[in-house]
C-alpha cells in the first residue's frame, strides 16, 4: 500500500486487510498531522450525547464563553444569529443546520423551515450528501484542506405555514402562523389562501398569522405564499384536519350464559363490540371470578443455596444463579411427576440463607424454605416458565423474606399484572397473582424487580397451582372457555380502540347439573353507593334465609355473613380501595346474583 496518508505520531501503521494486517511504512507513504475525526470529540462530548450545540463558521467550536454564553446547554434560551451552525440528530442521524434569520431556540425541523437551512456535505467529486458524524468542517482541518466540505444554501426564498394539524372539534378559533426568509432582499408580500374544504372565516390572508374562526369538522389545505424583494415567490402548504373527539369504545361480552352437565366449555362472544368513531384494534379476555372453582394440586419450588434444602414435596433449585439454570423435573405437592421447567433468563446476585425463619415451622411456609433466597440488587430478573398446558389459566404464589430491616419490596410481574410484596422481616405473607395465563406454546415469564427505594429483592419461594381452566384466543372477538365445573364464572372484556380508548364489559357463564336454570333475579338486588368511601348497603326485595359473601376482585373470599335486612349493610372499611365482588347466595347455597362495587 503506497500513497496514503496516517498520523504523523506514528512510525508506521498497522491495519487489518482480511484476515491478516498490512504495515503501512512512512518510505512510501505520507505522514501528516490528522485531526481527531470524531466532531463530538472535537467537543470533548461523550460519545453517546445526543446534542444540539453551535458555532459560527470561523469561531472556535464548542460552548466559548462569548457564545451565547458559558455553560448554556440544550434546551435553555438561547439568541442564534444569522450564519451560526448548528449539529443536531434527526432519528438517531448528525444533520447540520445554519440558521437563516436571528431567533430564539426553535429546533430545527428535519428538511429546514424558516429558521434553518439544511446543509449537505460535498466530495471531492462534487456528490452531495448529509454529513457523517466523524467529520470536522472548521478551517485548516484536513477535510478543509481537501475541499471536503459543507455547502451552503442556494440563494432563494424559504416558506413555511408550520406542521400540518389534527384538531378535536369543532374549534371556535385558531390561530396559524407562518414564517418566510429571503437571502437575497426583503420580505415584500405574503398571503394566505384556502385550496381544500369547505370555505372558512378567516382574517389576516395577508400577514403572517390568519385566525380562523368557527371550524366545522372536517379538512381543510391552506397555502402560505410569501414574495420577496427580487421577484421570488415560495409557496408552502398546511393541511388541516378538524376530526370529531374520539369516544371510547364500546365493549360488549355477550348475554350471560348457563349451561348444564356434561358441558364443560362455551364460547365467549365480544363480536357485538364496538366503536362510535374508531376502529377497535385490540380485545382482550380474563377471568375475574370462580368462587367455586376448586383448583389443582400445586407444584412448590424452593430457590435456596442448595445447603439449606427444604422437605418434600417442595422442590428445590441447586443454588445456581446463572442465566441459562433450568429446573427440572418438578413433582407436585402429591409426588406427581410434571411437565413444568423454570428457566433463569437473567443473572441473579447471589443465594443467602437470610431469611426471617420462625423456629417452630409457624410461618406462612416451612422455616426452610422461609431461611434461604435469591437475590439482586439491580435490574429485572426473569423466570421463563414452561410445559404448561396452552392457554391455561394458573395461580402464582410468591415468597421474600429477609431476616433485616428497611425497604425490601419486592414487584412480580407476569403480563401486565403485577403484585409485591416487602421481604423485610417478613415469614407470613406472599404474594398472590390469580389467573396468569400461558400462551399457545404453554408458556409464560415471570418478571421480578425492586421496587422503587428497596435496597434488594427476593425470590425465596414459588408456588405454581395449575387451575384446569383454559381460555382460547383470549385476545380474539370470540374466545372459548373450557373445564368449567359447576358454579358460576365472572369473565371481563376489555377492548382498546385506535384512539388508545378502553371499555369493558362482564359476561357470567354458570354451570349447573342440569341445563334450565332460571337467570338470577337481577332487579330484586343492588348495591348501594356505588362507589363507595367504606359502608355500602346491599338492597333486596326481603331476606329470605340467604348468605352473602364478599370477594376481592381476584377471587379470594373475605368474608359470609347472613342477609337479615331489605338495606343489609357491608362494611369494606377494612379493606383497600379496589374492585369487589358481592355474591348472594340462596339457603342451599347455590349461587343467585352476583355484582360489584369500587371500595374508594
Amino acid at each position: 500500500m503506497i500513497n496514503n496518508v496516517f498520523d504523523q505520531t506514528r512510525a508506521n501503521l498497522y491495519a487489518r486487510w482480511g484476515g491478516g494486517s498490512v504495515q503501512i511504512y512512512a518510505n512510501n507513504n505520507r505522514q501528516m498531522a490528522l485531526d481527531q475525526p470524531a466532531f463530538r470529540h472535537f467537543l470533548e462530548e461523550a460519545d453517546a450525547l445526543n446534542y444540539l450545540t453551535w458555532t459560527r463558521w470561523t469561531a472556535r467550536v464548542g460552548e466559548d464563553a462569548a457564545f451565547p454564553a458559558s455553560g448554556t446547554r440544550k434546551g435553555q434560551p438561547v439568541t442564534y444569529q444569522v450564519g451560526d451552525v448548528v449539529q443536531h440528530h434527526v432519528q438517531g442521524e448528525t444533520r447540520f443546520y445554519r440558521c437563516l434569520q436571528t431567533h430564539s431556540l426553535q429546533a430545527p425541523d428535519p428538511e429546514g423551515n424558516a429558521y434553518w437551512a439544511l446543509l449537505t456535505w460535498q466530495n471531492e467529486q462534487g456528490r452531495s450528501y448529509l454529513p457523517p458524524d466523524d467529520v470536522r468542517f472548521d478551517v485548516g482541518s484536513f477535510y478543509y484542506q481537501k475541499n471536503i466540505g459543507l455547502q451552503g444554501m442556494a440563494s432563494g426564498l424559504v416558506v413555511d405555514a408550520g406542521a400540518d394539524r389534527v384538531l378535536e372539534g369543532p374549534t371556535a378559533t385558531l390561530v396559524l402562523e407562518g414564517n418566510a426568509y429571503s437571502n437575497q432582499s426583503n420580505i415584500t408580500g405574503l398571503g394566505w389562501r384556502q385550496i381544500s374544504g369547505s370555505p372558512l372565516s378567516a382574517t389576516g390572508q395577508n400577514t403572517a398569522q390568519l385566525t380562523l374562526n368557527q371550524l366545522p369538522l372536517g379538512r381543510y389545505g391552506w397555502a402560505f405564499q410569501a414574495t420577496d424583494g427580487a421577484g421570488n415567490t415560495a409557496t408552502d402548504t398546511l393541511w388541516l384536519w378538524v376530526r370529531e373527539a374520539p369516544q371510547p369504545p364500546v365493549a360488549d361480552a355477550g348475554a350471560d350464559v348457563y349451561l348444564g352437565l356434561p358441558t364443560t366449555s362455551t364460547p365467549l362472544d365480544g363480536q357485538a363490540s364496538n366503536d362510535p368513531n374508531g376502529t377497535i384494534v385490540r380485545y382482550q379476555w380474563r377471568v375475574v371470578s370462580a368462587a367455586q372453582h376448586v383448583v389443582e394440586i400445586p407444584i412448590a419450588i424452593n430457590f435456596t443455596d442448595n445447603a439449606t434444602t427444604a422437605p418434600s414435596p417442595w422442590n428445590n433449585t441447586n443454588g445456581t444463579t446463572t442465566a441459562g439454570y433450568t429446573l427440572n423435573n418438578l413433582t407436585d405437592q402429591a409426588g406427581n411427576s410434571t411437565s413444568i421447567q423454570i428457566e433463569l433468563l437473567d443473572r441473579w446476585g447471589g443465594t443467602n440463607a437470610l431469611g426471617m425463619t420462625t423456629g417452630n415451622n409457624s410461618g406462612v411456609f416451612p422455616d426452610k424454605v422461609l431461611e434461604a433466597s435469591y437475590w439482586f440488587q439491580t435490574g429485572t430478573h426473569r423466570l421463563e416458565v414452561r410445559g404448561l398446558t396452552p392457554n391455561g389459566l394458573y395461580h402464582f404464589e410468591f415468597l421474600g423474606s429477609r431476616n433485616g430491616g428497611g425497604n425490601r419490596t419486592t414487584i412480580y410481574t407476569i403480563g401486565t399484572t403485577s403484585v409485591q410484596l416487602d421481604a423485610a422481616y417478613n415469614s407470613q405473607n406472599t404474594a398472590e397473582l390469580f389467573w396468569a395465563q400461558a400462551d399457545a406454546n404453554g408458556q409464560l415469564e415471570v418478571s421480578i424487580e425492586k421496587a422503587s427505594g428497596a435496597s434488594y429483592g427476593y425470590l425465596n419461594a414459588l408456588v405454581i397451582t395449575p387451575t384446569g381452566l383454559v381460555l382460547a384466543d383470549a385476545q380474539q372477538a370470540v374466545a372459548t372457555l373450557s373445564g368449567l365445573q359447576l358454579g358460576r364464572y365472572g369473565l371481563e372484556l376489555s377492548v382498546e380502540d385506535d384512539d388508545c380508548l378502553k371499555g369493558q364489559d362482564t359476561v357470567w357463564v354458570q354451570l349447573d347439573q342440569q341445563l334450565g336454570v332460571v337467570a338470577p333475579l337481577e332487579a330484586q338486588y343492588q348495591l348501594l353507593p356505588n362507589p363507595s368511601s367504606g359502608m355500602v348497603y346491599l338492597k333486596q326485595s326481603a331476606p329470605n334465609g340467604q348468605t352473602y359473601q364478599v370477594y376481592t376482585a381476584q377471587g379470594q373470599l373475605l368474608e359470609t355473613n347472613v342477609l337479615t335486612q331489605s338495606h343489609q349493610p357491608i362494611s369494606l372499611q377494612a379493606y383497600p380501595a379496589g374492585l369487589y365482588w358481592i355474591q348472594v347466595l340462596d339457603v342451599d347455597h347455590k349461587p343467585l346474583w352476583t355484582g360489584t362495587v369500587v371500595r374508594q
